[in-house]
C-alpha cells in the first residue's frame, strides 16, 4: 500500500517493498532486496552552493544502487549521487532510520545500526559493523573488516581492520583509557571540592 515507484526505476527479482516506501528515479535494486516501511531511496541529495541571492541547491543527477540480498530498514533515506552512484553492496543490512548521503558507499556484508548517518562521499568497507547513532563526515570512513562503536564520530579515512569509538573516533583501547583518565580527574576534583 502507498508505495511509489517512479518511471525508470529498476527492481530485481523477488524484492519486497513495504508500505509507504518511495523509490525515486535513479533507483537500481538487485535481486531479493527488502525496502522497509517509509524508506526513501534516490531522493535529491543535500548539496548547496552560494549564488548571488544566497544558497542554491545543486541538482543531483546520479543514482542509488543496492546489491543483491540487502535489507534497507524502515525510514531509511539514501540520497542519489550528485554524479555517479550512492552504493550499498550485497548482503548488507541497514537498521531503522539510517541515512546515506550522496555518493556514499557501503561494501558487501556490512551492517549499520539505527540512526547512523553518512555524509556525502563517506564510505564503509566490506564486512564492517557500525553502531547506532554513529556519524561519518564528508569523505570519512573505514576500510574492510572494521568495527565502529555507537555514537562515534568519524572525521577522516581510518583504513581497514580498525576498532573505533568516541568523537572524534580513536582506537577502542585509547577511547577506554581516555574515559578512565577523565573519570579519575573528575573524582579528584570532586574530592578537592569536599
Amino acid at each position: 500500500h502507498n508505495v511509489t515507484i517512479e518511471p525508470g526505476v529498476i527492481v530485481g527479482d523477488d524484492c519486497t517493498i513495504e508500505y509507504g516506501a518511495v523509490l525515486h528515479v535513479g533507483t537500481v535494486l538487485g535481486h531479493r532486496v527488502t525496502i522497509g516501511t517509509g524508506a526513501v531511496i534516490s531522493r535529491q541529495g543535500f548539496g548547496f552552493t552560494l549564488g548571488p541571492r544566497g544558497p542554491v541547491q545543486i541538482h543531483h543527477i546520479g543514482r542509488v544502487e543496492i546489491g543483491d540480498d540487502s535489507s534497507i530498514g524502515a525510514c531509511c533515506n539514501i540520497d542519489r549521487g550528485r554524479f555517479g552512484a550512492t552504493r550499498v553492496g550485497k548482503m548488507c543490512g541497514l537498521d531503522f532510520g539510517v541515512h546515506l548521503g550522496h555518493n556514499s558507499r557501503v561494501g558487501d556484508r556490512s551492517f549499520i545500526a539505527a540512526q547512523a548517518g553518512l555524509a556525502g562521499h563517506a564510505f564503509i568497507g566490506n564486512d564492517c559493523e557500525v553502531g547506532g547513532q554513529t556519524g561519518f563526515g564528508n569523505h570519512a570512513g573505514v576500510g574492510d573488516g572494521s568495527k565502529v562503536g555507537a555514537q562515534a564520530g568519524l572525521i577522516k579515512d581510518y583504513g581497514p581492520d580498525r576498532v573505533l569509538w568516541s568523537t572524534p573516533a580513536v582506537d577502542m583501547n585509547m577511547a577506554l583509557r581516555m574515559n578512565a583518565t577523565l573519570r579519575r580527574i573528575v573524582r579528584g576534583k570532586a574530592k578537592d571540592v569536599e
